[in-house]
């Protein structure tokens, strides 16, 4: 109950104001001086969870509420369940030698007027470059967002602008993990019989910077095994089922969207050990912009249904477009309609979760979030580091339960109303970083 009055005034004051809604500030962007130090941060709405990457189109690790490895012999871990953000492109023709973007070094040689850029608002994590590949210029922009409005819908949304007239290929894949491997029996070793075994396998259990933990070699992710998977370039569709390992099956479905008013050279499924996706290959004209959106939609037993459920899910929300999902999350304002009305010195609705929808991963129960993380970019450095702050830990100074509960009527928001001017100064004087 302490932590749901600590968390709940930085949480409000964090959420869209009139005013904040059109400051910079809330805007948080990295350009290519910055990618040396690269931190990747997560898009979450609670259920699904990805990581972020530096050019926006790489595959990244995906997870889902609940879904956990409880393999033989280990710890349980979350379960990786197939990643659904990539999207790669070039600007060659198929054959020997083809460039693609996913491959191309990080540097000026191949990228220009670069910036990523997390806004906390919209929840959204906007990736722009200038693509430079043997003599061919391509202005990208790559948006992706985990829905705030439905939870189990994500999407991301690829617009190119060639200064070239050609034919393009692109690839929308899911990517189907490999088990890690080595994989320790953590639950049966000792701590130095763990070090050895990690020694062993020509590991370390020293950090790396900028994103590599000194655990890194031990809480890697569980796996999900792919089981079923299928897809339709008639359609444009993909589709699997998934089982976490001794676990819960999932499953995960695509839509695709391409150019309208412009049909496709060719369309083609792959499907292997490692990847399920469509081909797509598009003439293109110069300085004309061509807009590709991937719709997401997953679920897993207990939440959700199946393959098929997600498929329907997925294609309607191709239906309805990219703008509408991304204005039903600008219009899934809970917790900011809550700070409202306590401003105005009335409770916040029954139910009302005071939590501000952007960069969190979190763990709901019974519709609650009992444990969460959110990355707060550094200004200096905007993936620097995650920040746990005072306001995180406590309520009135003493500490508490790391966890939260919704927003109630009654005397428990008027009086984190009441404590908001008291405990935000420390709030901000006293961050620590982890």
């Amino acid at each position: 109950m302490r932590t749901a009055r600590a968390l709940l005034p930085l949480l409000l004051v964090a959420a869209a104001t009139a005013r904040g809604e059109t400051d910079s500030s809330f805007r948080l962007s990295a350009g290519l001086a910055d990618l040396p130090a690269y931190f990747p941060a997560y898009l979450a709405n609670g259920y699904i969870s990805t990581l972020s990457e530096p050019r926006g189109t790489e595959a990244t690790r995906s997870y889902l509420v609940g879904l956990m490895d409880y393999a033989a012999g280990d710890i349980s871990r979350p379960a990786a369940v197939p990643g659904w953000t990539e999207i790669d492109f070039s600007a060659g023709p198929a054959g020997p030698g083809q460039a693609w973007l996913n491959r191309a070094p990080l540097n000026e040689r191949h990228f220009r007027d670069y910036r990523q850029t997390l806004d906390l608002h919209e929840a959204t994590l906007t990736t722009s470059y200038r693509y430079l590949d043997r003599g061919r210029d391509t202005v990208v922009e790559v948006t992706t967002l985990v829905s705030q409005a439905s939870p189990h819908l994500a999407a991301s949304r690829l617009r190119i602008t060639p200064d070239y007239d050609g034919v393009v290929q692109l690839s929308f894949a899911l990517t189907l993990w490999a088990p890690h491997a080595p994989r320790f029996p953590l639950a049966q070793m000792s701590g130095p019989e763990m070090e050895e075994a990690v020694a062993a396998n020509g590991l370390s259990l020293e950090p790396r910077a900028p994103a590599t933990s000194d655990r890194e070699a031990l809480w890697y992710p569980g796996y999900t095994e792919v089981r079923a998977s299928e897809g339709d370039s008639g359609s444009l569709s993909l589709w699997l089922d998934g089982h976490a390992e001794q676990g819960l099956p999932m499953a995960m479905a695509a839509a695709l969207a391409l150019p309208e008013g412009v049909p496709p050279e060719t369309v083609t499924l792959h499907r292997d050990r490692y990847r399920l996706a469509l081909d797509v290959s598009l003439k293109v004209e110069r300085g004309r912009t061509y807009v590709f959106t991937k719709y997401v939609a997953a679920s897993r037993a207990g939440w959700g249904g199946n393959a098929t459920d997600d498929l329907a899910l997925a294609r309607e929300a191709r239906d309805r477009g990219f703008v509408r999902l991304l204005d039903d999350t600008r219009s899934c304002t809970t917790c900011w309609r809550a700070r409202r009305r306590i401003r105005r010195g009335r409770p916040a609705p029954a139910g009302s979760l005071c939590v501000t929808p952007v960069m969190c991963s979190g763990t709901p129960t019974r519709g609650y979030f009992r444990r969460y993380s959110c990355c707060i970019p550094s200004a200096q450095n905007p993936w620097s580091r995650s920040v746990s702050a005072p306001w995180m830990r406590r309520g009135n100074g003493r500490g508490s339960a790391a966890s939260t509960e919704p927003c109630t009527p009654g005397n428990q928001t008027r009086r984190t109303a009441a404590n908001r001017p008291r405990t935000l100064p420390t709030s901000w004087e006293r961050p620590r970083f982890t």
